[in-house]
């Protein structure tokens, strides 16, 4: 008898379960991420409508422009079709990036907000050569592709001058032409880019590439330098430079100092009526 009793104290009692509880564990569930959903919702919509509010309130007010010479601020503003009083989230960098990009002498833009108030447009720009042919003038840049036209210097009197080979043709938006086709320009360039990193384009007055075998430039309107041929151009450069500073330029006289050959370079003068 004893051992029945055991046998039943070992004996598992069934697990009772309440399907309310579960239910209720459940529901409680199902509200806690409805709560969490429209507390999301409601985030969303408060912020939508300070979006509304505030961001109306951030509108351009100053547009600043660096690196520009030839155009004007005025100018650069206008090709940008950026303005003054626009907000600032409609503002389209990439599109006024793009307008910029087909100005003329501009070569590199960049645009950025500075600030919520102000758009700041930096530019780079590579001021063209002039070369006057058949009555008219025309800019161009270093692949020779012609930009502008005018029948006057004066609207280009900020670019340097150039004396070219005898050209068959020319018009804007197409490369110039030579009548000899062999003609190699590369040492006209070299010359022009080597005057800029001396800082002597500011005074050069003239850059004539008529000869392939002599390119040549004029400094103020008393001083003519002959390179010959495109070859050690640097070293050209500053003998030429030496020379000048030895002997200078006397007033009322025009001076030409030849350095194509290096080892002997030469230098005479004469009087500016004789040049002229």
């Amino acid at each position: 008898m004893n051992q029945t009793a055991s046998n039943r104290s070992t004996v598992a009692r069934p697990s009772t379960t309440y399907p309310h509880k579960e239910a209720m564990k459940k529901k409680k569930r199902t509200m806690m991420r409805l709560r969490v959903v429209m507390l999301a919702v409601c985030c969303m919509i408060l912020a939508v409508g300070i979006s509304l509010v505030v961001l109306p309130m951030f509108r351009v007010k100053n547009i600043e422009v660096v690196g520009n010479s030839h155009y004007s601020t005025e100018q650069i503003i206008e090709f940008s079709g950026l303005t003054v009083g626009q907000e600032s989230l409609q503002v389209n960098l990439q599109n006024a990036a793009n307008a910029l990009d087909s100005a003329a002498y501009i070569t590199e833009v960049r645009i950025r907000m500075s600030s919520p108030f102000t758009v700041r447009i930096e530019i780079v720009e590579e001021p063209p050569l002039v070369v006057a042919c058949n009555g008219k003038y025309y800019t161009f840049d270093k692949n020779f592709t012609v930009l502008e036209e005018s029948a006057s210097y004066e609207d280009f009197s900020d670019f340097l001058q150039v004396k070219l080979p005898d050209i068959a043709h020319i018009a804007v938006g197409e490369s110039i032409v030579f009548r000899d086709g062999s003609m190699d320009m590369s040492h006209l360039l070299e010359l022009y880019a080597l005057l800029n990193q001396s800082g002597l384009s500011p005074y050069v007055t003239l850059l004539d590439g008529t000869q392939a075998n002599n390119v040549a430039f004029v400094l103020g309107e008393k001083c003519r330098i002959e390179m010959g041929k495109k070859d050690a151009l640097d070293r050209k450069l500053a003998l030429a430079q030496d020379v000048l500073l030895e002997l200078g330029v006397e007033e009322g006289t025009f001076a030409v100092v030849n350095v194509s050959n290096p080892q002997k370079p030469t230098y005479r003068t004469q009087y500016l009526a004789e040049h002229a």
